[in-house]
């Protein structure tokens, strides 16, 4: 028994012996794994370029070429280290630049573009890569025109953040979405936006953004253009291009911060069929400007617009002909004469136009100017105003198709009811039908005409 008894004993020591030796096998094992991982992380990775940013990949801890930090990069200006990002190691099928950590309250960096730009040295655009450009908050100051090549997209921190201001009146425009070949291929970009961002033009004559060659997918939006005084938002046709097929352009504030010139403009279209039109647009000047928004385009529309010290609120048809455009929930307020002026300019015209929802907002002598047909509404509100197509006889124009919900004296309506006219009711305009529902079986008192004597105009039924 005591043999047995001493045989047991020695075997309880080597199984605890053993067990102790496992656990420190496996304690072993598991610093050796944690260090090697640890290694893996610490060691460097190969071919990395200044910038780029460090992900991990399947096969651990790698870096991305299509996501570049452009304020680690060397330059002596914010837009000598994006073009630097954009010209070295940048992949050929676009990727983002991330220039937010660079800002002003830092002596290594500089937000004022002594020369050059992003994309090439002065205003030339000499960069064609596609990209998203992240700006920092801050007042980033140019003295050169930012022409964006294709496929390009600036975003700010917000409009109330990121500014770029234009140094002097040759950076005209601040910003040009696109240009000629080579910058865009047979003269045509597509995918060229910018965002959340101010751009100030100093008080100088100068132009806010010029579109004359981007299309498809380009569009402006929470935009802020400050102290303007060319043209703040100019979408243009010419023999190469135009911006066709752009927009929309979408939450832009023009505000000219009472200084302003007779040829102080908004916001201008012209000549460019069709676009996605104008949504969400404000104007704001000190009275002295001519109009607010030139609208010499077809197939275009403009809503959601808010303008005042502006003579005219948006002119129709003044410098192009102008058809099939709807111009919707449009307000005028201090200063502005006309909310909506149509001009009568020969050889032009303005047909198919359509006016939705427009407002004097209390400031405006008339809500609606038509030209072509020598109408003048003051109404406070007009639900609305379409004016057609020109009616001729013997080769002349004689008027024009129309209908408009006002019932004021300048204005020839259609109105609807169930109850007769008794005689000699007194009528606004000449020319004016009314159609009684309730009329009798056999056709008396269903339909009246306004008349006139040359003293006053009284409805008379003739059906």
């Amino acid at each position: 028994m005591a043999c047995d008894q001493v045989s047991r004993k020695l075997s309880q020591k080597v199984r605890i012996v053993s067990g102790i030796n496992t656990k420190l096998k496996m304690v072993g094992f598991a610093a050796w794994a944690t260090l090697l991982l640890v290694g893996a992380w610490a060691l460097p990775v190969s071919a990395q370029v200044p910038g780029d940013h460090i992900i991990y990949g399947l096969t651990g801890p790698t870096y991305s070429t299509a996501y570049i930090d452009a304020s680690v990069l060397p330059g002596t200006d914010i837009c000598a280290q994006i073009n630097y990002a954009l010209t070295h190691n940048f992949p050929a099928g676009g990727g983002v630049v991330d220039a937010r950590g660079i800002n002003s309250t830092s002596s290594r960096f500089s937000l004022k573009c002594a020369s050059g730009t992003p994309w090439g040295g002065g205003s030339n655009t000499t960069v064609n890569t596609p990209s998203t450009i992240l700006l920092p908050a801050g007042t980033i100051q140019i003295s050169n025109t930012w022409i964006l090549p294709n496929s390009t997209a600036i975003v700010g921190e917000g409009s109330g953040l990121t500014t770029i201001q234009a140094q002097s009146l040759s950076v005209n425009p601040i910003i040009q979405m696109g240009s000629a070949s080579p910058v865009c291929p047979n003269s045509v970009c597509n995918a060229i936006s910018i965002e959340d961002l101010t751009l100030s033009g100093s008080g100088f004559a100068v132009s806010g953004i010029v579109n004359s060659n981007s299309q498809e997918l380009s569009y402006v939006k929470h935009v802020n253009l400050y102290q303007i005084l060319g043209t703040g938002l100019q979408l243009l046709s010419q023999a190469s291009s135009s911006a066709q097929n752009s927009g929309p352009y979408t939450d832009i504030n023009f505000d000219t911060q009472n200084q302003s010139a007779a040829t102080t403009v908004c916001a201008q279209i012209l000549g460019v069929a069709p676009t996605r039109g104008i949504h969400g647009l404000t104007c704001t000047s000190n009275g002295t400007p001519s109009a607010a928004v030139l609208l010499d385009s077809s197939g275009t529309s403009i809503e959601d617009v808010r303008i005042q010290g502006f003579h005219d609120g948006i002119l129709v048809g003044a410098n192009a002909a102008a058809r099939s455009d709807v111009l919707l929930n449009v307000l005028g307020g201090k200063s502005v004469t006309n909310v909506i002026h149509v001009a009568n300019v020969a050889g032009l015209g303005v047909t198919d136009l359509s006016l939705v929802a427009i407002g004097n907002g209390g400031g405006a002598v008339n809500t609606i100017q038509d030209d072509e047909t020598t109408t003048t509404l003051s109404d406070a509100t007009v639900g609305i105003y379409a004016l057609g197509e020109a009616m001729t006889a013997g080769g002349q124009v004689i008027g024009f198709s129309r209908f408009t919900t006002s019932t004021n004296a300048n204005a020839v309506t259609w109105s609807v009811g169930s109850a007769s006219i008794p005689g000699n009711t007194a009528c606004a305009t000449k020319g004016s039908l009314y159609s009684n529902t309730g009329g009798i079986v056999g056709g008396q008192n269903t339909w009246y005409v306004c008349t006139g004597n040359g003293a006053s105009n009284a409805w008379v039924d003739i059906e």
